[in-house]
């Protein structure tokens, strides 16, 4: 009688086993926004950067006119990123110049001028290096950036914001 079950409980120990992995190409990751190190500022110094008690990253003060460029990473892992969306606090403190280069991996919908951009399809990784120059002065000036993926079950969106002083 042992004999006799042991095959159909092994069986099901088996099938009970299998069913409770999972065994599926899920894509559950969250995407994930950077800067490269360091940020050149004139194209010819380093800025330096640090975190302010909010997480936002902190640039030293720019003067009016620095130009300053940053390599924004963003990574979806094994999701396809959407949309990436950059906003200015005040706009006419700084002046946003996106290379044109960049512009063949977005959608034509795309607006670069208001800072919303649709990626083509199957993009999981960026790099896209921004440059912006500082207009006039201003006690702190945000530069505020959001990465959307096309995540199930996590949150598919994350925001980095850039904070500085812009000096006469």
């Amino acid at each position: 009688m042992k004999r006799k079950l042991f095959f159909p409980v092994l069986l099901i120990a088996l099938v009970v086993a299998m069913n409770s992995c999972k065994l599926g190409n899920d894509s559950n990751y969250s995407p994930r926004l950077t800067l490269m190190n360091p940020a050149l500022i004139n194209t010819d110094s380093t800025l330096r950067m640090s975190y302010t008690n909010e997480g936002n990253i902190k640039f030293d003060s720019l003067h009016v006119n620095d130009t300053v460029t940053i390599s924004v990473i963003g990574e979806g892992f094994t999701n396809n990123l959407t949309a990436f969306e950059y906003e200015v606090t005040n706009p006419g403190d700084i002046e946003v110049i996106i290379p044109d280069s960049i512009k063949t991996f977005f959608e034509s919908r795309s607006d670069f001028v208001k800072g919303t951009l649709y990626f083509t399809p199957k993009i999981v990784w960026m790099n896209i290096p921004f440059k912006f120059v500082a207009k006039k002065t201003s006690d702190k000036v945000k530069l505020n950036f959001l990465l959307e993926s096309d995540a199930k079950n996590v949150s598919n969106l994350y925001g980095l914001q850039i904070e500085f002083p812009v000096k006469p």
